[in-house]
């Protein structure tokens, strides 16, 4: 997985700051949950903050000109 500006290495921050990762559930287990990262993690359900994907509206009419 690239980072765009930075490396992992090159983080900077404080131990036990909050930080963000995004991923997708990949697994359910009780109070754990497997989120993939580009590998991976398993984390306690109590540290995550769930957010639906974006889904855009459907439409009822076809988006085509009708003929005249």
């Amino acid at each position: 997985m690239a980072f765009p500006a930075r490396s992992s290495r090159d983080f900077e921050g404080q131990e036990g700051q909050p930080i963000e990762l995004v991923g997708d559930v990949t697994h359910v287990d009780g109070e754990w949950v497997t989120v993939n990262l580009g590998v991976p993690v398993t984390v306690n359900m109590d540290t995550l903050r769930l957010v639906t994907a974006y889904k855009p509206p459907t439409r009822k009419a076809p988006l085509v000109d009708k003929p005249t």
